[in-house]
């Protein structure tokens, strides 16, 4: 085994085994909380065929990115085992992917760094324990940035790519077969992309259409399997294009929620950094990261202007944790210059405040509390760098 390749796995193997630790000892966040959306979706785990002919013409069935897997854990194992199981799928998913894009970029250091950072971001994990599609959309999402990096590698150093861009073209459908409203990452991570390898990356656009017509045909099989129909994504398109124009019932006046929207702090201090960062570099770094730094602060705006349509995504912690496998980009790009500087106490305390944030006793206690601790150590780690390069 090479030995960058092994230096990659023993991270892996660490990482995942505290998200096993987190996972395994049941805490009180992997069951689902209050939520009807959960709770039904739960269902179609149980009990798929039923639930597919109960809400034929609604978009949850359609949801089979997500669906599908859940049935088939569920119909492996006993539901306590399977709630642990399908959690773990998840995190293994998302951790596995970003950690790897991380050090495929960044090195060895920042990967850790970074994917401990992951390990002990208490949205993150709250989005893990339920059965909503959010976990499950964050997981595509990860695997198809992870693809398209090594896509982009494999570009610039003039090495095959079809591959790996089919790949990332299935995971990107398996997004938007998951929900409808995260088609939004086909424009983020695809302007990602083209800041990597510029406009030669468009030729290999085919092999990821191929990519994503290939997972689509083969979830229409599953759903004629089960009794659906092969055109299961037929009904979140209707719906979609019904509410265009429409009155949102979910979207409430932004003073009503603004002020206790905790899911939106690191969005917007992981932005603020990134442009920061992004301003104070020369012109010819700027290009090279620009699409790194850029991100957040691009799905922020993106959502800000939602608002003006009855869109509340920035309103719901469950939409804006979509956002989530941008800002491991943009952490990552900001630790990278200063990694090697950190204390080395960091390293070894990131993975027992990961520990002690993912097995807090009380659901309703972790996301603010996680948020707090994971955001104050980002800004301490980065605004450091700002500080001392003056």
């Amino acid at each position: 085994m090479k030995p960058e390749r092994y230096q990659l796995h023993s991270i892996l193997c660490a990482t995942l085994a505290i998200a096993a630790l987190q996972i395994l000892s049941q805490p009180v966040w992997i069951f689902n909380g209050i939520g009807v959306d959960s709770w039904l979706y739960h269902g179609y785990f149980l009990s798929l065929r039923s639930h597919l002919v109960a809400f034929a013409s609604t978009y949850y069935g359609t949801r089979l990115g997500w669906i599908l897997p859940g049935h088939i854990v569920y119909s492996l194992l006993s539901p306590l085992y399977a709630n642990s199981a399908l959690r773990l799928f998840v995190y293994a998913v998302t951790l596995i992917s970003l950690v790897t894009h991380a050090y495929r970029w960044y090195g060895r250091k920042c990967a850790w760094m970074a994917g401990m950072l992951l390990c002990a971001y208490g949205d993150f994990l709250c989005e893990l324990g339920t059965d909503y599609v959010d976990g499950m959309v964050v997981a595509y999402a990860s695997l198809c940035l992870e693809e398209l990096g090594a896509a982009a590698l494999a570009i610039r150093e003039n090495r095959t790519a079809w591959h790996r861009m089919a790949i990332a073209g299935a995971a990107m459908a398996a997004v938007v077969h998951s929900n409808l409203a995260a088609f939004v990452f086909v424009l983020f991570l695809g302007s990602w992309f083209l800041s990597k390898v510029g406009w030669r990356g468009l030729r290999y656009v085919p092999s990821a259409m191929l990519g994503s017509v290939a997972l689509t045909v083969l979830l229409g099989l599953s759903s004629v399997s089960v009794g659906g129909p092969f055109l299961f994504f037929a009904p979140s398109i209707s719906w979609a294009l019904r509410a265009v124009g429409q009155p949102n019932a979910a979207a409430h006046p932004i003073l009503e929620w603004l002020p206790s929207a905790w899911w939106l702090i690191t969005l917007f201090v992981v932005s603020t950094l990134g442009l920061i960062r992004l301003a104070r570099l020369t012109p010819s770094e700027r290009s090279l990261y620009l699409g790194d730094l850029a991100l957040p602060a691009s799905i922020l705006v993106f959502w800000v202007a939602l608002l003006n349509l009855d869109n509340p995504q920035l309103e719901y912690p469950y939409y804006t944790s979509y956002s989530i496998p941008l800002l491991f980009v943009c952490v990552a790009t900001l630790l990278a210059p200063v990694v090697d500087e950190l204390p080395a106490f960091l390293f070894l305390g990131l993975p027992l405040l990961a520990l002690f944030i993912g097995l807090l006793p009380h659901t309703t206690a972790l996301p603010p509390v996680a948020l707090w601790v994971t955001g104050a150590l980002i800004v301490a780690l980065v605004v450091g760098e700002f500080l001392k390069s003056k």
